[in-house]
């Protein structure tokens, strides 16, 4: 979790390719392990950047993603930001 925000936090200071290569990096390591939780906030932030830097598309397919975790598991709490 931590890559992943400080990912978000480069991309959002003007690092955009570091960012994003970190984030998914963040993504990658925490699938790898089996976890679940705050996926779909991880995948969130991810899509944003995707969506404002040139990708929407990729975007939305994260979003997607996310709300089908969120849906599967039960974690609401970054739902809302979600739609």
């Amino acid at each position: 979790l931590g890559t992943v925000f400080r990912g978000w936090a480069l991309a959002e200071g003007g690092h955009a390719d570091e960012g994003r290569a970190l984030m998914e990096r963040g993504i990658a390591d925490a699938r790898a392990t089996g976890a679940r939780i705050g996926l779909p906030h991880m995948l969130a932030l991810l899509a944003e950047l995707r969506g404002t830097r040139g990708d929407p598309a990729a975007g939305l397919a994260l979003l997607d993603e996310a709300l089908a975790l969120a849906d599967e598991s039960g974690e609401r709490h970054y739902e809302a930001e979600l739609h």
